[in-house]
């Protein structure tokens, strides 16, 4: 639903403001609803945010009014200095307030993060600056890291972040895509969204590049100061219904039943660490709570057909010995759900 750019090292770029304008012009080429930037600068981060995205326009050095009768779709942040790292850019389109408030980057315990993605926050409540679901990613890293990301959000996400001690943070789960490819002539990696986001953005700033590539799932990379320092797989709790209809408009396609419910499905309505279930019982316990309809076929343990409201009038275990058929002819097995998908017809 957004975009973003990442340059690992902007530091020998001689034309800086040119290079902040192409990037927030392409980027709202896709995005209509925000642009905004964070760069490491000598004098800590600076960007601009803007909810004007026809022809964005870097201002840094003009003076900024802020009067009351004066709608406020900019602001500022940091202080402008010589670029010493990297920068992060965004483009957005809204899944809740569209204002300046929820524009990206999001900063906050001395985090500055851009977000593509929708999530939901199933952990402790804190005070939120925002009504934007993308605060969720920068308290969590901010507060617990990474690990707190994989245990209290559901959704889908890619995602960059400058931390406090001025390293460079990205993350993808398996639904929200990034590429990557490095720019020679300026030491950077460059990393985006999509592939033709990154080629046409490089092409317009005239920088060759090495061939792109797509980061695989559910990656989470720190660079230091422009060196990759470590890479680890990550283990998203998965996605609600809500959250898997966003999925698919990110994706631009359908996702079948299997990629909704055994890919990385949450089980948000039972205890996690709950034993007296299997895996595959907790599976097909969520899809038939989350998806069954008219449209599956109920059969008792003697083959007698039930209908929707007589199959959920009964016990777990009454449901577990019973056949559930799709609508594609396939079964939901609570003995060997990832398995057993028999074609009944």
């Amino acid at each position: 639903m957004c975009k973003i750019f990442v340059l690992t090292n902007m530091n020998k770029i001689k034309k800086v403001d040119n290079t902040i304008n192409t990037i927030m012009n392409n980027l709202a080429y896709y995005e209509k609803d925000g642009l905004g930037y964070t760069i490491q600068g000598s004098d800590g981060i600076f960007g601009e945010r803007s909810t004007d995205t026809k022809n964005f326009s870097t201002s840094f050095e003009q003076p900024m009014l802020t009067l009351p009768f004066l709608e406020q779709s900019y602001n500022r942040f940091g202080v402008k200095s010589e670029i010493i790292g990297g920068g992060i850019f965004h483009g957005r389109t809204s899944t809740n307030h569209k204002n300046i408030t929820n524009t990206h980057p999001i900063n906050k315990h001395g985090w500055s993060l851009i977000h593509n993605g929708v999530v939901t926050n199933h952990g402790p409540e804190y005070k939120q600056h925002t009504t934007n679901d993308s605060e969720h990613l920068v308290e969590l890293i901010g507060t617990v890291g990474i690990k707190g990301i994989e245990r209290y959000l559901t959704g889908y996400y890619a995602a960059a972040a400058f931390s406090p001690d001025n390293k460079l943070h990205i993350f993808r789960d398996s639904i929200a895509t990034l590429y990557f490819c490095h720019i020679q002539s300026i030491d950077s990696y460059a990393i985006a969204t999509t592939m033709d986001l990154l080629q046409d953005t490089l092409a317009e700033l005239k920088l060759k590049h090495s061939k792109i590539s797509a980061i695989k799932d559910n990656q989470y990379i720190v660079l230091n100061k422009n060196i990759i320092e470590s890479v680890q797989t990550i283990k998203p709790k998965g996605r609600t219904a809500y959250e898997s209809k966003y999925s698919e408009l990110s994706l631009g396609r359908k996702l079948d039943i299997t990629e909704h419910i055994s890919q990385e499905m949450t089980l948000l309505s039972l205890v996690e660490n709950d034993s007296t279930y299997t895996e595959s019982q907790l599976l097909f316990i969520e899809e038939i709570k989350n998806y069954a309809d008219h449209t599956y076929t109920f059969l008792d343990f003697r083959g007698n057909a039930l209908t929707l409201a007589d199959f959920n009038a009964l016990e777990l275990d009454e449901k577990f010995i019973c056949t559930v058929i799709r609508s594609d002819g396939t079964v939901v097995n609570a003995y060997d759900y990832h398995t057993d998908r028999i074609y009944m017809g």
